[in-house]
């Protein structure tokens, strides 16, 4: 067992999340994405998650400077996205690892949105709103999830996600 760290100064005990242990352990990712919405039109990004016992702690925040409705799918059956080169950033920049989770928007083609698990309707007219999830979801291995963010009138929008990645340390169990 490691011995307890105390600050310098204060003497008070040093501790972090474990969320925020991750993002130290370069484990802890980042995506953001602006978009203009065209008039009564949508932005749609599609998150696949690979097989493994490599787990996603995901969080997310909507930004829109008008009136929308997000929407968040799971198991949807579209595929494909049409642009792959979605940012995604390592938290602790001093780290190499890359992130195990794929992001692209404007998916095409398959069979339906998936499982609704999340939706908000809100804002107002010229009003900026934000919404999200502080708490995380834990994302299924091997599942594609879809986002859209619907607007009323090119309504500008601000995407961001946050997640770490985790091995479970009991392979094929829920806990």
């Amino acid at each position: 067992m490691s011995a307890k760290k105390t600050d310098n100064t204060t003497l008070a005990a040093i501790q972090v999340s474990y969320s925020h242990h991750e993002i130290h352990a370069g484990s802890g990712y980042a995506f953001t994405r602006n978009a203009t919405l065209p008039l009564a039109g949508d932005d749609e990004l599609l998150l696949v998650t690979p097989t493994g016992d490599k787990w996603l702690h995901f969080t997310f925040a909507v930004t829109s400077d008008d009136a929308f409705e997000v929407d968040f799918y799971e198991g949807t059956g579209l595929t494909t996205p049409t642009d792959l080169s979605a940012s995604i950033f390592n938290k602790n920049r001093n780290s190499d690892k890359v992130s195990i989770l794929t992001i692209g928007h404007t998916p095409v083609g398959g069979a339906g949105d998936g499982t609704l698990i999340y939706s908000f309707a809100g804002g107002a007219r010229a009003q900026v709103t934000t919404v999200g999830h502080s708490e995380e979801w834990v994302l299924a291995a091997d599942t594609a999830y879809l986002f859209r963010i619907t607007g009323a009138q090119n309504d500008v929008c601000h995407w961001h996600f946050e997640w770490y990645e985790h091995t479970n340390v009991f392979p094929g169990e829920v806990h």
